[in-house]
């Protein structure tokens, strides 16, 4: 694949982020042009990489591969036998798309040098764009569409706010505070108001305990700068304070109605719908499946609140295990991330982890761009580089290999 063909695929991939951001939703409920031309983009962007057998292909490509298979094949195929709504069965293959993000885009930026620091800036203003969007309304700058956008429950509004807090947390550990440091503080406090005010539960949860582990790896390495980035918490504790004690009354209150939104009894009904016969427990019940779902007063719908029940509805036993594999692949990942950059680790880490066992933003493109990030992030741990994003200090413990 020649460099042109490379530059002009990344540009059309940051085309299609940037449109993304400023115009488009995780989950549409009527999807429109706005889709559509951002969808022309990516798949020009994409080019039928997947069919580039000239590259490296590693072990999580190969999983990808086979469950690209698996699902335009025999997932299909019992979309067709179970008679599901085609509208559906659409929606739920897009989302299977979105999904597969690292096998279209893996090899576009892994092979362009500048292409992941420009990658992780789009995330980062992607993450900017949703969280100002879901506030405007709110504070009256103009009038909220008639549609649920979910933009706060984007997995990118949680990655957003944990990486600019890891780049805070990066120049007060290495000493690097500039005017910079202050001026992406700010930007944090965006994206945190964005999941405060929608009530997110567990990103806050995230954010929390994302930023007890900075402060504890900073009292115990860097005692003297953690009474900094203590002072600066306090602070902003201070300054929304109004603010939070409004939130935590929400969260206490919205806990006391739905608990943990029945996530156990939600995987007992996924069992239940698919345990009609033995070619259904390990087929699934394809595409457009829907079921009796516990965790909304027991309507039908065609989803499910975790990447790995939502596999077992669609894919069955075989669905469920390539998607299992494929998590533990991402986990691996992860591990390298974090023992090298563990702030910005955990900052990759709540994006994944929630989709795949709590929320259901893993039919989203927001999640396929983070794990395509975990990829390309692990690929330059890897070359032995820590990278630096949006800074020049990296957070590494005295013993990394940073």
């Amino acid at each position: 694949m020649d460099q042109f063909s490379l530059s002009y695929r990344f540009s059309f991939l940051l085309i299609a982020l940037c449109l993304y951001g400023v115009l488009g939703s995780p989950t549409p409920d009527n999807p429109g042009v706005t889709e559509l031309i951002i969808g022309c983009f990516l798949v020009l962007a994409a080019s039928f990489s997947v069919f580039d057998f000239k590259s490296n292909h590693e072990r999580w490509k190969s999983v990808l591969s086979v469950s690209l298979i698996y699902g335009l094949s025999v997932m299909v195929m019992n979309a067709f036998l179970n008679n599901n709504d085609s509208g559906m069965v659409l929606r739920d293959i897009i989302a299977f798309f979105f999904l597969l993000t690292p096998l279209f885009f893996y090899d576009v930026l892994a092979r362009n040098p500048r292409a992941f620091k420009c990658f992780s800036i789009a995330l980062i203003f992607i993450g900017v764009c949703f969280s100002v969007r879901a506030l405007l309304p709110i504070y009256g700058f103009y009038e909220a569409p008639d549609e649920l956008l979910y933009l706060a429950n984007s997995p990118l509004v949680l990655l957003t706010a944990l990486f600019l807090v890891g780049v805070v947390f990066s120049d007060i550990y290495n000493r690097a505070v500039t005017l910079r440091t202050a001026m992406v503080l700010g930007l944090s406090v965006i994206p945190f108001m964005a999941m405060l005010i929608d009530v997110q539960r567990a990103p806050m949860a995230a954010v929390f305990i994302t930023m007890g582990f900075a402060l504890c790896v900073m009292m115990y390495f860097r005692p003297k700068r953690a009474a900094v980035m203590l002072m600066i918490f306090l602070f902003s504790v201070l300054m929304l304070a109004p603010v939070i004690e409004d939130i935590v009354f929400e969260i206490l209150s919205k806990t006391s109605r739905v608990g943990m939104n029945m996530r156990v009894e939600e995987l007992r009904a996924v069992f239940d719908a698919i345990g009609q016969n033995p070619f259904t427990v390990l087929l699934g019940l394809g595409w457009g499946a829907s079921f009796e779902a516990p965790s909304v007063g027991g309507l039908h719908v065609p989803y499910t609140h975790s990447l790995l029940s939502y596999f077992l509805l669609k894919g069955g036993l075989i669905g469920l295990g390539l998607v299992s594999v494929f998590c533990v692949m991402v986990g691996r990942e992860l591990l390298k991330i974090m023992n090298v950059q563990p702030v910005f680790g955990f900052a990759l880490l709540w994006p994944f982890f929630i989709p795949v066992f709590l929320y259901a933003s893993h039919k989203s493109l927001d999640f396929g761009l983070v794990l395509l990030f975990i990829f390309l992030y692990a690929r330059v741990m890897d070359q032995g580089h820590a990278y630096k994003p949006l800074t020049h200090a990296s957070v590494a413990l005295p013993n990394g290999s940073a």
